[in-house]
């Protein structure tokens, strides 16, 4: 009897000493720049963008919306709070909007560089990437970092959703580097633009717009990452909010939501990553 009281009393302290699920949150700078359709120039666009992550969940703020991920329920919220309204999605998503969420979720191919850089005070690792999204050419320039705060965090999350890809049949083409990433250029030079959904006409009206627009550049650098303890609540759609459903493709109503985290959720320009 004494020995299985102290082998009780031996796992409830060694369960006390393991932390609670804890989180990180990642505050990115970031700058785009771009020309938009019939300007000759324009100054750049900067914004802050938040990342919460922890365990299975993501939610990703930025300018006017707030993207919420749970890949336990499989579903995946877009939030506009100036309107108090959302979309719900199934996550992964099917059809279109699935292959250029796998490629947001690290549907590329990294290679290793041999230049390493010091961001927010932690040391990362260069690795480069070139994929095609529906917006044209991508190529990017990420560093990853295993010692940040909350790196393993986002590297099991970022693999977890992998995975979630991959048992929906999506299969991505590429691995995302172990890590967080802490800075991401991207740099995307439009070609011949395939969105899902418009017509013959509406696609050729597209493509002559686009017709020889600069490349357009994305900068994200992590300017404060820690690693704590999130509460549940930013995981859900706040009380209050109505629910809609998402505009048909090429409507002019088309929630844009924040841009993925660099290397993953956060990849590509829009995903994440």
């Amino acid at each position: 009897m004494k020995k299985a009281i102290a082998a009780t009393a031996g796992i409830v302290l060694m369960l006390a000493a393991i932390p609670a699920l804890a989180g990180v949150v990642i505050t990115q700078h970031e700058t785009v720049q771009g020309t938009p359709m019939g300007a000759s120039s324009a100054p750049p666009k900067e914004r802050e963008q938040t990342i919460y992550v922890q365990g299975d969940k993501q939610r990703i703020e930025g300018g006017n919306h707030t993207v919420i991920i749970d890949l336990g329920s499989g579903q995946m919220y877009f939030l506009e709070p100036a309107q108090k309204s959302y979309v719900q999605l199934p996550y992964p998503p099917s059809g279109p909007m699935a292959k250029m969420l796998a490629q947001s979720a690290g549907a590329m191919n990294f290679k290793k560089e041999s230049t390493t850089r010091k961001i927010a005070g932690y040391t990362c690792q260069d690795y480069t990437a070139t994929t095609t999204s529906m917006g044209g050419d991508v190529t990017m320039v990420e560093c990853f970092s295993k010692t940040a705060p909350g790196a393993r965090e986002y590297s099991d999350f970022m693999k977890a959703t992998m995975e979630k890809f991959k048992s929906s049949g999506v299969q991505p083409s590429g691995d995302v580097p172990d890590g967080v990433p802490l800075a991401s250029d991207a740099t995307m030079k439009m070609n011949k633009i395939n969105i899902p959904g418009l017509s013959p006409d509406q696609q050729a009206k597209l493509q002559k717009m686009m017709a020889n627009r600069k490349p357009i550049t994305t900068q994200t650098v992590v300017i404060k990452i820690v690693s704590q303890k999130i509460a549940a609540d930013q995981f859900k759609v706040p009380a209050g909010y109505t629910k809609r459903e998402l505009p048909a493709p090429g409507s002019h109503g088309m929630m844009g939501g924040p841009r993925p985290a660099p290397g993953g959720a956060s990849g590509a320009p829009p995903a994440a990553h």
